[in-house]
């Protein structure tokens, strides 16, 4: 009797294999996992097979309940696999598994590439199983077999046995062979304890450790199982050539990871030859899950957890109206609607990993329908979408929308892949854009950008439904590049509003395609809208060429004012785009037209770019402490810089703006940061966004609301405007100088000023951001700086290169005078609250002692921090308070009359 099949005589069955599951669905995979892609499944020829093969789903019956039900016969056999390999594997017997935090969690590559061999209680794929046309691979996050050799995982050590008694199955060993096993990409000590603990379960085994690059291929070949890591100095072409040809021969695999939660740049392409992937160098693994599996059977295991038991529940509730819940019952404006579990269980959970899924083949540019009998599943469900697509109104409300409408519309939102020939527009877009572009002939660009971190805009607009074409024509291969549409952030849809808040798909902005160099995409999208490029690194110029699109508003620097306002007021598209070197504006239309009607002064698209340059790019970012590119540089940082040998933070990146929806209230910062108004280049609202992106949390006084530290960033601006524009209105915000001078001379009336004027505080921003103005003011008016809005910049410095060295202990103790704090411990100086820290930073900065200033106002600070200051020996700033003659008096001059006290 063959020794190692015993257990598994009776398989007719093998994981992901040769099952043959019910004629309305076909049979299951049936060639090798080995080309990079996963296996076949062979369907009947139907009108859903045509659609699957050709990938239009015009040719889908008119009835989605057919294909709602392939889709769950097509996972029934899948499961009915996992079923067979895992009593094969595990019986009826429990299941305890702790690879501890030190471990890798994995994702499939496809869905019927692998499947779970283990999964945690939390959900995670501890390990994965895979069989293809009797090709047997085994992949676990930890090397299980160091563990137990070391005496840990005890309770899995019959279960390893017979895992490895299934890996050694398509050897046909009887109990007299030599079971040969090879070793890759593991340690001496990592291969010497996996020997050593396979050695105790099989007598005549014999081991080597392939290390040798240019005899690998040999070394491996006549083993029965190749067990292989990720480390190791062999080269990506070298594993992958050896790997191929063990696929070939049907050498069963398993993988043991011994990088602990990390990866090395191998482990991906290893993991390929297992259907599996997990996540990028640097990523957490398992250290913060600690997931871990505790079941009394492998059928209590499945019934928990797995990817496709989920889509398989999703895809009948969906077919039979059979959630458990109602969307109205969500909160408002709760996006994941995490009051009702049962909504992330039943929908959330398995639609979330499908776009996950999805979009990782969209990003590699893989018109996976031109794959004969590869991706199977994906396809069929990616076609369901389509299929609901179809029949979306927009606006919906959860409040009145069925569940069922509400959540087809919410699936297809998800399950979006644009690498396609054949993807319908879809019918209602909701308030993003009309659908009818027949008013447009598609034409065609050639496009010369210099690369530019995070991305610039392409000038080009890709029509929905109508395929277009980009080929990069540039000879940087090196250097990469992706295509994307559109530019929203999905937050800015928001379906759980409670007024028709689910007004226009949810993900407009398109997974990326990474295009390399002499490559030609083909790109569908249902949604249309303008194509940006996304770039890694800064200064490369690169060439596109673009087939089929349509060419909306579009203004770069060198082209004509003219034709991009004539363009704009011909409204044949909703959106329009103006690209400056260091700022690009993606916007409505209309509200583009909203923009250049603001002011005269920046009513054609080559002014508003000079003056974006020079106050939403140049004054903001100096006033961040940044330089770069048509940044003017301010020579009292500089000075101060040199002076401490701190080190100026290069600003080369582009700030993008959506002038559309905001993710986060009326605007919400970021890159892009997005508004429900139009761009206004010295509106208080942008520069504010962009102020959030840039501010510190440390420039307010203790107990201030976050926005105190925000507008410094959209005040200075202004302020320069105000000199360098005559008749410019900066329309400043009236802040509380009346307020907080009554309060002062009311505090001087009592016994205990400053405990009157801490009664006196709010956690206003108006109030926190007033007080620092203030300290401005003292600087300017004593002659220690020309503009005292040059502090905030020298307080950036000086902030960055306190938190580098208070990142360790040597640093600091080499740096902390040079930092103003030479009396403090690294650990005291990381503890200070940011009283102590202001007080100290700011009068170092300024070179002007503050404690007359904080004690007039009633703002406490530490008796250690108060000898930092003294140790200084600086002069004192003045009991004065600055009075404007008006509340936004501070942008037309920091120079304001003063009340002695």
């Amino acid at each position: 009797m063959n020794k190692y099949s015993f257990l598994f005589l009776l398989s007719l069955t093998a994981c992901g294999g040769e099952n043959t599951p019910s004629a309305s669905s076909g049979s299951l995979p049936d060639t090798p996992y080995d080309n990079g892609h996963p296996p076949a499944i062979t369907l009947p020829q139907d009108p859903i097979s045509k659609a699957v093969q050709q990938g239009d789903p015009a040719l889908l019956p008119a009835d989605a309940a057919l294909l709602e039900q392939r889709i769950t016969d097509l996972i029934d056999a899948e499961q009915t696999a996992l079923t067979v390999t895992h009593q094969q594997i595990f019986g009826n017997k429990a299941i305890d598994y702790d690879p501890s935090r030190n471990s890798r969690l994995f994702s499939l590559q496809a869905l019927t590439s692998a499947k779970e061999l283990i999964t945690g209680n939390q959900g995670n794929t501890l390990a994965t199983v895979s069989e293809q046309q009797s090709r047997r691979s085994v992949a676990f996050g930890s090397n299980i077999l160091r563990d137990l050799d070391a005496g840990e995982n005890t309770a899995f050590a019959s279960h390893m046995k017979s895992i490895t008694d299934w890996l050694l199955v398509p050897a046909s060993l009887t109990e007299k062979d030599t079971v040969s096993v090879s070793f890759m990409l593991l340690s001496n000590s990592q291969y010497n304890q996996s020997k050593n603990w396979l050695a105790s379960r099989y007598p005549t085994i014999e081991t080597t450790l392939c290390s040798n690059q240019a005899q690998l291929a040999e070394c491996l070949s006549s083993a029965h199982l190749i067990i292989t890591g990720s480390s190791g100095a062999l080269s990506e072409s070298a594993v992958q050539a050896a790997l191929s040809a063990a696929a070939a021969r049907k050498q069963s695999l398993l993988y043991v990871h011994t990088n602990s939660w990390n990866a090395t740049p191998l482990t991906n392409l290893v993991l390929t030859y297992f259907g599996a992937q997990t996540e990028e160098i640097g990523g957490a693994g398992n250290y913060f899950s600690q997931d871990k599996a505790n079941w009394t059977s492998a059928a209590d295991m499945r019934s928990e957890t797995g990817l496709l038991a989920q889509i398989h529940a999703l895809v009948k509730h969906l077919q039979y109206d059979s959630f458990s819940f109602s969307v109205a019952d969500c909160e408002d404006d709760n996006a994941n609607c995490s009051n009702i579990p049962a909504f992330n269980r039943e929908f959330l959970s398995p639609a979330g990993s499908l776009r996950q899924l999805i979009g990782s083949l969209d990003a590699t540019a893989t018109d996976i329908f031109a794959l004969p009998g590869q991706y199977t599943l994906e396809k069929h469900l990616i076609l369901l979408a389509d299929k609901y697509r179809e029949a979306v109104q927009f606006p919906m409300s959860k409040n009145t929308a069925s569940t069922l409408a509400f959540l087809k519309s919410y699936y297809a939102d998800h399950l979006v892949y644009n690498a396609r020939r054949f993807n319908p527009v879809q019918p209602d877009l909701g308030n993003f854009s009309r659908t009818d572009f027949s008013h447009i002939t598609p034409t065609e660009k050639n496009v010369t950008l210099v690369s530019r971190q995070p991305w610039r805009a392409a000038g080009v607009y890709a029509l929905p439904g109508q395929t277009f074409s980009v080929t990069r024509t540039d000879n940087n291969d090196a250097v990469a590049a992706s295509i994307f549409i559109n530019t929203q952030r999905p937050a800015s849809t928001k379906q759980m509003a409670v007024s028709n808040g689910y007004n226009r798909p949810k993900y407009l902005q398109s997974h990326r395609l990474a295009i390399k160099a002499g490559q030609t995409l083909t790109i569908t999208s249902p949604y249309g809208g303008p194509i940006q490029i996304g770039f890694t690194d800064k200064g490369t110029a690169m060439t596109f060429s673009f087939r089929q699109i349509g060419l909306h508003p579009y203004w770069q620097p060198g082209q004509n004012d003219a034709a991009f306002l004539a363009a704009l007021n011909n409204n044949a598209f909703d959106w329009a785009e103006v690209a400056t070197e260091h700022f690009e504006i993606h916007s409505r239309n209309k509200r583009m037209q909203t923009t250049l009607s603001e002011n005269s002064r920046w009513d054609t698209p080559g002014e508003m770019a000079d003056f974006i340059t020079t106050y939403h790019h140049s004054a903001l970012r100096a006033l961040a402490g940044s330089q770069g590119e048509n940044i003017a540089p301010i020579s009292e940082v500089q000075s101060f810089a040199d002076q401490h040998q701190f080190s100026v933070p290069t600003w080369d990146k582009i700030q993008h703006m959506n002038a559309d929806q905001p993710t986060c209230g009326y605007g919400c910062s970021g890159n892009p940061y997005d508004a429900g108004w139009a761009f206004s280049i010295l509106g208080h609202g942008d520069l504010h966004e962009v102020g959030h992106n840039v501010e510190s949390g440390r420039f307010k006084f203790n107990g201030f609301e976050g926005h105190a530290t925000t507008n410094f960033y959209s005040y200075y601006p202004k302020s320069l405007a105000a000199i360098n524009e005559p008749g410019y209105d900066h329309q400043c915000q009236s802040l509380p100088f009346d307020d907080l001078l009554a309060d002062i001379e009311q505090s001087q009336l009592t016994a205990d000023p400053m405990a009157y004027m801490a009664s006196r505080y709010s956690s206003s921003w108006s109030q926190g951001v007033t007080l620092i103005i203030q300290m401005l003011m003292h600087a300017q008016d004593q002659g220690l700086l020309a503009n005292g809005w040059h502090l905030i910049p020298r307080l950036h410095l000086l902030e960055k290169a306190f938190s580098q060295a208070a990142g360790d202990n040597s640093d600091w103790e080499a740096k902390k005078a040079t930092l103003g704090f030479a009396n403090f411990t690294r650990e005291e100086a990381r503890a200070l609250d940011n009283n102590d820290w202001l007080l100290i930073a700011a009068s170092y900065a300024a070179g002007l002692d503050y404690r007359p200033y904080l004690d007039l106002m009633g703002l406490t600070y530490s008796t250690k921090a108060g000898y930092q200051v003294a140790a200084f020996g600086l002069p004192a700033a003045e009991r004065v308070f600055f009075k404007p003659l008006s509340n936004n008096g501070y942008c037309d001059s920091l120079s304001q009359p003063k009340v002695y006290f």
